[in-house]
């Protein structure tokens, strides 16, 4: 992954102004917005089966934001009960905003996603929970640009940016519930020390784990469970199958972990 490529284009995005077609460029796309159409086929089948109207109404509020950008190959969800068509990215952010609101709750928190993208699971989570209170988005100061850009577009007004370099601005402040989905874990582990006040003052979190900063998924779970200080859920807990999260597979499944309000016993 080259992340300075994509440092400099998320810049050059940003300060330029122009997002018509920011979601084909290989610097993005390396980073971020890659998601496979057979993995989006998955995640829109798992979620007609568990979310039903809620995934169908979900789709149809997020299609015009998608096309911001324009994403290459949008899927037809049609098969899935959907009557429009999505990038695979966004029917998996689509998935996780649903998973979330269903296993943690959106409505009235306030969020700190660790790491966005260009802010596409904010705007998606926005549109589904409009009574979110508030939803701040914490990376790097190039992504914090174009994010900053990229969700004033769309007018996802309730979510803001923090670049990572002022973090530790809002320690003093409360927190809800924090996110963070294929990022955390591709940081390196002396930076993600720096992350474990914010984790430790969330009441919940969630995060998708994978091995691209070099930590294995178990030892990732590990880590998170002593940077919290809480009791960790993954698979085989009864909320996978709660949920039916079991009919994803491999990483898309393994790699999510949550963490709630109980302490770890000693």
């Amino acid at each position: 992954m080259d992340f300075a490529a994509f440092r400099a284009q998320c810049a050059a995005i940003a300060g330029a102004g122009d997002l018509s077609t920011f979601r084909q460029e290989r610097e993005i796309r390396t980073i971020v917005d890659n998601v496979p159409e057979a993995v989006g086929e998955m995640y829109a089948a798992a979620a007609q089966r568990i979310f039903g109207d809620a995934w169908t109404r979900l789709a149809s509020r997020i299609a015009e934001i998608d096309r911001v950008g324009s994403p290459p190959q949008p899927l037809d969800l049609g098969e899935w009960g959907a009557d429009v068509a999505l990038s695979p990215e966004f029917v998996r952010y689509a998935f996780r905003a649903l998973e979330l609101d269903a296993f943690l709750g959106l409505r009235g928190r306030r969020v700190v996603e660790i790491g966005g993208g260009y802010g596409g699971l904010a705007a998606v989570a926005d549109r589904l929970v409009g009574s979110i209170f508030s939803w701040t988005i914490v990376d790097i100061a190039e992504a914090s640009a174009l994010q900053a850009r990229y969700l004033s577009d769309v007018m996802a007004y309730s979510v803001s940016t923090d670049a990572a370099a002022q973090r530790y601005a809002i320690d003093a402040a409360p927190v809800d519930l924090v996110v963070s989905d294929y990022a955390l874990s591709e940081v390196g582990e002396s930076e993600m020390e720096g992350y474990v006040p914010l984790l430790r003052r969330a009441s919940v979190g969630a995060v998708i784990w994978n091995e691209g900063g070099g930590m294995s998924t178990e030892d990732g779970a590990a880590w998170l469970r002593e940077a919290t200080g809480r009791i960790l859920f993954r698979l085989g807990d009864p909320h996978a199958t709660v949920l039916g999260l079991e009919g994803l597979e491999g990483e898309h499944l393994a790699g999510r972990m949550y963490w709630g309000s109980g302490r770890e016993a000693s």
